[in-house]
């Protein structure tokens, strides 16, 4: 895995997810968020077991790959980052959060612990005026 983006976007991104991850003892993975690069995009999922969050950002990737990464420790290594550009790159166990002027390591659990997702179907969806809404509420 290696790709490359901005840190702005990176760091909303990784914010959010860290709120969804699952603060359970007995599933250390919960407590991870899973990045993915792949296709010009970079997809950070976590979740607690109750609910979920997908987020698809763009990036140059050059190489494929994944990596779970605790969520918490990512985000606040973001929030002390100075540059505006970062770049990612996955060795072994390691991931490393790379900008001009700094490196950190960050060491990555098993991608295979992680829960998947359940697929959303669009199938049951409709839609209701706002108004409509507020209204009933």
């Amino acid at each position: 895995m290696k790709l490359e983006f901005p840190k702005d976007k990176f760091k909303w991104a990784i914010t959010l997810a860290e709120r969804s991850t699952g603060k359970n003892l007995s599933l250390m993975a919960l407590k991870y968020v899973f990045l993915s690069a792949e296709n010009k995009v970079l997809t950070i999922t976590a979740t607690n077991l109750d609910w979920g969050i997908k987020i698809s950002l763009p990036a140059k990737v050059d190489k494929v790959g994944t990596a779970l990464i605790h969520g918490q420790i990512l985000a606040n290594l973001l929030n002390h980052l100075t540059d505006d550009k970062i770049r990612l790159e996955k060795t072994g166990a390691n991931l490393a959060v790379v900008t001009p002027r700094e490196t950190s390591l960050l060491l990555a659990y098993p991608e295979t612990d992680f829960p998947s997702l359940p697929v959303w179907s669009p199938a049951g969806r409709f839609n209701i005026e706002a108004t409509e809404f507020l209204t009933g509420l």
